[in-house]
C-alpha cells in the first residue's frame, strides 16, 4: 500500500482485506471459541491501517495513533467511488437497493402494483402464487420507495397493502437479507434459548439484580403453569437480555386489551415496537401488532411472529437501533438471526465506540464469548 501502490486509504485497505479474507476464509475469520462471528474483513482492515499509522509515526518518534475505523469515513469513501444501485448495504442486506430488471419499465411495475391492489381488495390470500410472484417482480420498486428520504409509511402501506400482512413482510425480509430469517430464528430459539436462559439466570452480572431476576423468573414460571406451555420459558430471554445489558425492554410493550389503535399509536416511541394487547408477554390470547413510526400497524398472529416483524423492520426501513436498546438488539441480531455484517453498526450514536473497536459492541461480544465457554453448542 505504502511503497508500491502509494495508496493508504481506507478503501484500498478494504479491498486488500476483502481479497485476503475471501481467499483464506478459515484463516482470517473472527471466531469466538470456534463459533463464526465475522468474516474478518473489518478486523484485518483495522490491523492494516494501524500498521500504516505506526510506520507513519514511528520515524518522527511521535506516539502512534490507532486508526479510527469510522462509518462516517466509510460513507465519504463510498460517495467518492460512486455507483448507482447497491445490492448490499453495510448491515448485511444483500438486496438493499436493486435496480429494476431490464425486462421491466416504470409503467409495467405500476400495472403490477395496481393488480396487487385489486387482488387485495378482492381478499385474495397472500399465499397465492400470483400475489407471491407479483410481490417478487416489483421488489426493486418497493425497495426504492422504502429507501427514499421522502417516504411516507401510510402511503406505502396504502399503495402496497400486502406489505401490511406479516407473512408478506417477512418474505420481503428474506429477499432483503438473502436468507430465510424465519427459519433461522425458529432454529435459534429451539437450540439456543434454553442455554441463554440458563446462563443469564446464573451469571455474576445477573446475581447483582436479584429482585428483577426473581420477578422475571416467577412470571415466566406462573405463565408456564397457567397456559400449560413451555413457550414462556423461551420468551423469557427477551426480558433477561435487556436486564443483562441494563437496557429497557422497549422492544415490546404490553397494554390493556381494550386499548384503541389510536391510543396505541399515540403512545408509541417512533421505533418499531411489538405491542401486546393482553395480560403479559406470555398471554396466548393476546392481540399482537407491530407499530411503525406512530402511524402504521402490522397485525401478527402471535408474539414470535411479532418479534420477527419488529426486528426485521429495522432492516426493511433502515432504522438505527434506539439508544437504550442497542446491545439487546445487536445480540438478537447476531445470535438469533445470524446477521453478521462485514462492517457497520446500527447503533444510533456511533461516536460512543472507541477507536480500537471492531464493528460490533464489546459487551455483546463478551456475552457471546461467555456463552461459548458455557455451552459446547455455541462453539460449533
Amino acid at each position: 500500500m505504502r511503497d508500491v501502490r502509494k495508496d493508504v486509504t481506507r478503501g484500498f485497505a478494504t479491498k486488500i482485506s476483502t481479497a485476503l479474507c475471501k481467499k483464506y476464509a478459515q484463516t482470517f475469520a473472527d471466531r469466538i471459541e470456534g463459533q463464526h462471528w465475522e468474516d474478518g474483513i473489518a478486523t484485518l482492515r483495522l490491523s492494516i491501517m494501524n500498521v500504516h499509522q505506526y510506520r507513519k509515526n514511528t520515524p518522527s518518534k511521535e506516539r502512534p495513533r490507532v486508526y479510527q475505523d469510522s462509518d462516517e469515513e466509510a460513507a465519504s469513501t463510498e460517495e467518492s467511488e460512486g455507483g448507482a444501485s447497491r445490492e448490499q448495504d453495510e448491515y448485511g442486506c444483500t438486496e438493499y437497493a436493486p435496480a429494476i430488471p431490464d425486462s421491466e419499465t416504470p409503467d409495467s411495475q405500476e400495472e403490477k402494483r395496481l393488480r396487487l391492489a385489486e387482488l387485495f381488495q378482492n381478499s385474495t390470500p397472500p399465499e397465492t402464487d400470483e400475489v407471491s410472484n407479483l410481490m417478487s417482480e416489483t421488489y426493486a420498486t418497493q425497495r426504492a420507495l422504502m429507501n427514499s428520504k421522502q417516504r411516507n409509511l401510510n402511503k406505502l402501506f396504502k399503495d402496497w397493502p400486502y406489505l401490511g400482512i406479516a407473512s408478506i413482510f417477512i418474505a420481503h425480509s428474506h429477499k432483503l437479507l438473502g436468507k430465510d430469517v424465519n427459519a433461522i430464528f425458529q432454529e435459534s430459539l429451539k437450540n439456543k434459548a434454553g442455554i441463554i436462559r440458563q446462563y443469564l439466570k446464573n451469571c455474576p452480572i445477573m446475581k447483582k439484580k436479584p429482585e428483577q431476576l426473581t420477578a422475571i423468573s416467577r412470571e415466566s414460571k406462573d405463565a408456564s403453569v397457567t397456559f400449560r406451555s413451555k413457550l414462556p420459558e423461551t420468551l423469557m430471554i427477551f426480558k433477561l437480555i435487556p436486564l443483562y445489558f441494563d437496557e429497557n425492554s422497549a422492544f415490546f410493550k404490553v397494554v390493556a386489551k381494550n386499548l384503541t389503535i389510536e391510543a396505541i399509536l399515540d403512545r408509541s416511541n417512533g421505533y418499531p415496537t411489538l405491542v401486546i394487547r393482553g395480560s403479559s408477554l406470555y398471554d396466548d390470547e393476546a392481540i399482537c401488532s407491530v407499530v411503525l413510526e406512530r402511524s402504521s400497524m402490522i397485525p401478527c398472529k402471535d408474539v414470535l411472529e411479532g418479534t420477527i416483524v419488529t426486528f426485521m423492520a429495522y432492516y426493511v426501513f433502515g432504522y438505527s437501533y434506539p439508544s437504550g436498546l442497542e446491545r439487546t438488539l445487536e445480540f438478537i441480531q447476531r445470535s438469533l438471526f445470524a446477521i453478521v455484517p462485514p462492517n457497520g453498526s446500527k447503533f444510533a450514536n456511533k461516536k460512543k465506540r472507541n477507536a480500537n473497536d471492531v464493528p460490533f459492541d464489546a459487551k455483546v461480544r463478551k456475552l457471546a464469548k461467555a456463552l461459548a465457554e458455557y455451552s459446547s453448542y455455541f462453539k460449533t
